[in-house]
């Protein structure tokens, strides 16, 4: 029905749409919820580097069109963008509203995309006071806060990245916000809440985008439920998943072995790192690195076996290698590798490596990516990392001799793949550069601090697609040369559901007063992002033996069981003793036996 000229109402079964073409906006109102209005701003905004950042637009031509399957599609013809051409299409279906753009240039560096933007500077306004965001935190179990505020989800946080997913929370309906990217389209680094009285949606680029003739923009769309928090998220994704926008997965093969519980090693090297220098770690936690040893992690098997305790799978952490970037073992901690892996594997144990593919060390200019001629970070863009990435692989993995036979990888840092402009802009050539946000040895300026060359990769990937590439690289690979080795990564992102295997939770804070809520909720986002993917429920960082114990009883709920101490916790001092691993055993002995798992062949004595 046309009210006037320039304004059309849509209506379906779950909203109605008051929509402005001189304005560029569109007032909703829920049908099921009188007190839901919102005004979106049907424009999406792209910004180059060197040009004026979202400078005004005109209108100078709009339709709407009715599609045969009784939606409406409103499109906008901008000029004054600085671009030959921009349009947006804005498509209003039965329950959602989807828009995107198509803008057509010349070599343009794409900076970012502003999206659910309306005329002259305004955005979209809020029915609700209340934003969910579905990201990691130390102390909240859920992160939420204002419309107003500014919140990011992206490739540099712990869970790298999250759901990129909004959710906006009434006191009887919500609605989410989500960037539905296809894996191809992720080639930014965030999507970030621009709050306000007038809210948007912004993809930061970095320049990392070159527009040759066209580029359309990840389409944002608005999904309207009933219930927020995690449901909505859900059905963010699996509104995706069912449009073929997400990877689906069928029928993937789980080796019983991916199953059991898992002993890292970390957690017990920061204790003993700790108890040999008056209780601290000397002020930066890659000091502990140095006590990842061959007798240590013997040691500590000796313990938990004295214990009854048998881990399935064992992770050795942080510090094995000599070069980070290179497979082979550093020759002053372990002398016998591949004899430590078979000795695990004539018992039925399994053994990951720790590896980090952010860090560069080892690995030629060649095979990085480089600011002014400097690397920064490996490159899974570059032939020359490509393949060097692929032999390193097989010498972990392969059992030909001469290799280490280990069975798969814990993946770690992936939020400290470089960035232009976000929390980590640190070049990353060995561990001092990781999580770096003050050591000015390896830090370089953000882009926003002024004009500078960006930094230069080999292919056009950027952000989290680079991640997921690489990702998939060391996926696929490892699948050749060992068809039951194991993944685990950190990226809770529906994106990464078909390249990994296990995904860790990540490192808790065991002095929150809510570190189950915290986990819980974690655990649950990881089964919103995969149904496919087991769930490393991690341990390190906990504050007491208290909270350790209480957090080993919640583990089977949420995955596998894990621990990364022995003796005692790190940051206490406390020793744990006969009463506690008695209860863990016990926790781990129900678990296997709720699965119809077997214990490791016992110690010979």
């Amino acid at each position: 029905m046309l009210r006037k000229a320039d304004t059309r109402v849509h209506l379906t079964s779950v909203y109605e749409a008051f929509i402005d073409l001189g304005s560029a906006t569109a007032d909703i109102r829920r049908l099921d919820d009188p007190d839901w209005t919102m005004r979106l701003g049907l424009l999406t905004l792209v910004d180059a580097i060197g040009s004026t950042p979202f400078p005004q637009q005109r209108i100078y031509a709009s339709r709407a069109v009715e599609l045969p399957d009784g939606g409406l599609q409103v499109s906008f013809d901008l000029e004054g963008t600085g671009w030959r051409s921009h349009v947006v299409e804005t498509t209003f279906a039965a329950e959602t509203v989807t828009t995107r753009a198509t803008v057509y240039g010349d070599g343009e560096q794409v900076r970012s995309v502003r999206a659910l933007h309306a005329r002259d500077g305004q955005g979209s306004t809020m029915p609700v006071a209340e934003l969910y965001s579905p990201r990691f935190d130390w102390f909240a179990a859920q992160v939420r806060g204002s419309t107003k505020d500014h919140e990011r989800l992206g490739a540099q946080q712990w869970l790298s990245p999250p759901p990129l997913v909004y959710v906006l929370e009434g006191t009887n309906s919500a609605a989410w916000i989500a960037a539905c990217a296809s894996v191809g389209e992720l080639d930014f680094v965030s999507m970030d809440w621009q709050g306000g009285d007038a809210c948007a949606v912004e993809f930061a680029y970095e320049g990392h985008r070159t527009v040759r003739g066209e580029f359309t923009t990840p389409a944002i769309t608005v999904g309207f439920t009933s219930e927020g928090g995690n449901p909505a998220v859900r059905e963010a994704v699996e509104w995706q998943r069912e449009r073929g926008i997400l990877p689906t997965i069928e029928n993937k093969h789980v080796p019983t072995w991916w199953t059991q519980p898992i002993f890292c090693g970390w957690g017990q090297m920061r204790y003993d790192y700790r108890a040999d220098h008056q209780g601290h770690e000397n002020g930066n936690f890659i000091n502990v690195t140095s006590y990842c040893t061959e007798l240590r992690y013997r040691n500590y098997l000796a313990d938990l076996d004295h214990h009854g305790v048998d881990p399935g799978t064992i992770v050795i952490d942080m510090g094995w290698a000599e070069q980070a970037a290179l497979a082979r073992p550093h020759p002053h901690r372990w002398a016998d590798m591949r004899g430590f892996i078979d000795e695990q594997h004539a018992r039925g144990r399994h053994v990951l490596l720790w590896f980090a593919p952010s860090v560069f060390e080892g690995l030629p200019v060649e095979a990085c990516m480089t600011l002014d001629g400097a690397p920064i970070a490996p490159d899974p863009t570059s032939p020359v990392y490509q393949a060097i990435l692929v032999e390193q692989i097989r010498l972990m993995l392969s059992s030909d001799e001469g290799c280490l036979d280990a069975d798969g990888f814990k993946i770690d840092f992936t939020q400290c793949y470089p960035s232009e402009d976000g929390t980590f802009t640190s070049a990353v050539p060995n561990f001092a550069g990781l999580i770096n946000e003050s050591d000015a040895r390896y830090l370089f300026p953000p882009l926003s601090e002024g004009p500078r060359d960006l930094i230069r990769t080999h292919g056009e990937r950027w952000g989290i697609g680079l991640i997921r590439d690489h990702i998939g690289l060391i996926y696929d690979t490892m699948k050749r040369i060992k068809t039951d080795a194991a993944l685990m990564t950190h990226t809770a992102n529906p994106a990464f559901a078909d390249v990994v295997d296990i995904l860790r939770l990540n490192d808790l804070d065991g002095g929150c007063d809510d570190v189950l809520g915290v986990m819980r909720n974690r655990a649950e986002l990881a089964r919103i992002c995969s149904e496919h993917w087991l769930i490393d429920t991690d341990d390190d960082l906990m504050i007491s033996k208290e909270r350790w114990l209480d957090y080993a009883r919640l583990q089977p709920q949420l995955g596998i069981p894990d621990t990364y101490y022995v003796t005692g916790i790190a940051h206490s001092g406390e020793r744990i003793g006969d009463e506690e691993w008695s209860e863990v055993r016990e926790i781990w002995r129900r678990y296997r036996s709720e699965r119809g798992l077997q214990a490791p062949v016992p110690v010979q004595r």
